[in-house]
């Protein structure tokens, strides 16, 4: 349904990241109207995740507005095609859960896409374009639908934010091409792509 806001959630799927409160959320009043898309495969350490999140959505009968997508390469540069990114990842100074949120690679790139991001404030991604973020007051699911609720009432407001923010945008790519190249990679943000067409593309595909 193309009237309906859509929602990301992307990266690895495990028990730590978040992935339940983001489906319960859509059964929270005011956040009916969203999808979710799941961007990922199971973790190897989380086998059946996939399945457990699926039977999650059924439950909270939602399972119409969650679409599974798999592993999808070089995903971020779909991004700029939804509504808002959710990372309900706490971050790591948070939870003595391993695989609590780092850096935030996924914040950084939706922020770099323009997109409103649903996270922790403390994350530290989030700090490179704080007017394009609707922070979580905490990690659950009512947390998370009023997040979403907010981005639906700001998110003009917030993509104008993400978009406009070149200084934000710029350091958050030299950051990144720092780190690739510390670590022997090839600085992949020097060459980050947001084609909207290619993300709703994406979308319909799905």
């Amino acid at each position: 349904d193309l009237c309906r806001p859509v929602a990301a959630i992307v990266g690895r799927i495990d028990s730590h990241k978040g992935h339940a409160a983001a489906i319960a959320a859509l059964a929270h009043t005011g956040a009916e109207l969203w999808q979710l898309v799941v961007v990922g495969e199971d973790d190897p350490t989380a086998p059946g995740e996939t399945e457990h999140l699926r039977g999650l959505a059924a439950t909270h009968g939602v399972s119409d507005r969650v679409t599974f997508c798999g592993a999808v390469p070089d995903a971020g540069r779909y991004l700029a095609a939804f509504d808002a990114v959710v990372v309900p990842t706490p971050p790591r100074e948070e939870t003595a859960a391993f695989g609590g949120e780092g850096f935030g690679l996924v914040v950084m790139e939706a922020l770099l896409a323009g997109v409103p991001v649903v996270c922790a404030p403390s994350v530290p991604a989030a700090a490179l374009a704080p007017a394009a973020v609707e922070p979580l007051s905490d990690h659950g699911p009512a947390a998370v639908a009023g997040a979403l609720v907010r981005v639906r009432t700001r998110e003009p407001a917030a993509r104008a934010a993400g978009v406009t923010g070149a200084a934000e945008r710029s350091a958050a790519a030299e950051h990144q091409n720092a780190i690739g190249r510390q670590t022997g990679g090839r600085g992949q943000y020097s060459t980050f792509h947001h084609e909207a067409e290619d993300g709703f593309h994406f979308i319909e595909a799905t």
